[in-house]
């Protein structure tokens, strides 16, 4: 089977129920799981808005495992 990995994003959804406003942050987070039989190293995970710096680093994911990451983005 080899390699295989897994993204899920979710952002939370915001107070008011509905959108974000200028100047609110909006919360996401991020379940990367190795799907596949084998480690995963070096992973880095990137976002073109946030730099997601140190917790964007993943050394090693073995089969199965998963790795959880939360962030924040603030509407401009």
């Amino acid at each position: 089977r080899g390699a295989g990995i897994n993204l899920e994003l979710e952002a939370l959804k915001p107070a008011n129920g509905s959108f974000y406003k200028k100047g609110e942050s909006i919360s996401y987070q991020i379940v990367v799981t190795n799907t596949g039989n084998v480690d995963l190293t070096d992973i880095e995970l990137k976002d073109s808005l946030v730099n997601l710096g140190a917790q964007g680093s993943i050394d090693k994911l073995a089969p199965g495992e998963s790795r959880t990451i939360t962030y924040d983005y603030k509407v401009t």
